[in-house]
């Protein structure tokens, strides 16, 4: 129950931020100034009574003043490029090994999951995902070499399939207080409550 009010959630923050993000992209454009009134033309002289005495050459009629195009309204500013804003997310599963079957298609779901938030909803408040995925061999000790790159590597959390590899992790991710998502969870794996989640009971 608690891990569907997460996921409730969650995707009620995906949605806020789907929504709220164009309306203040839109406010944010200044609207259009005002265009410039042209200027009137001069009133066309009158015409005078020719004196008795030979006439004047008569002076060049005024040049009839040329109207100016109205300014083209201001540009909006171009927003911040996002280059550089990312969240690295690292998953360890087993590609190869005798676990394979199982972990090569849970990493694939992440990554496919990742780049739908990235192309479809923009990422999280701009924010892009980087995942980092690494091959666990479904091997304890190559799990621990694993988080602890990702540690390394600035990544904001990680996540394993199996009670095998998060036990293999608790111990390390624990100490450095590193949070870790586990998609299959035995109960000695956050009891009692400390950085590592289940998702649901192996």
């Amino acid at each position: 129950m608690r891990n569907r009010k997460l996921l409730a959630l969650t995707l009620s923050c995906l949605a806020m931020i789907v929504i709220i993000l164009p309306l203040a992209a839109a406010c944010s454009q200044p609207s259009p100034g005002p265009a410039t009134a042209s200027t009137p033309a001069a009133p066309a002289p009158g015409t005078t009574k020719a004196p008795a005495t030979a006439p004047a050459k008569p002076a060049s009629p005024a040049a009839s003043p040329v109207a100016t195009a109205a300014p083209s309204p201001t540009a909006a500013p171009t927003a911040p490029a996002t280059a550089g804003k990312t969240l690295k997310v690292g998953i360890t599963t087993p590609s190869t090994g005798p676990a394979a079957e199982k972990g090569a298609p849970m990493g694939h779901a992440n990554l496919d999951a990742f780049e739908y938030i990235n192309k479809e909803l923009g990422g999280i408040n701009g924010y892009q995902i980087e995942p980092i995925w690494l091959d666990s061999q479904y091997d304890s000790a190559k799990v621990v070499t694993n988080v602890r790159r990702f540690m390394d590597q600035g990544a904001l959390l990680f996540a394993t399939a199996s009670s095998k590899e998060g036990t293999a992790a608790m111990e390390v991710a624990n100490r450095a207080g590193f949070p870790g998502i586990v998609s299959f969870t035995a109960p000695n794996l956050y009891r009692p409550p400390q950085h590592i989640y289940g998702q649901m009971p192996d």
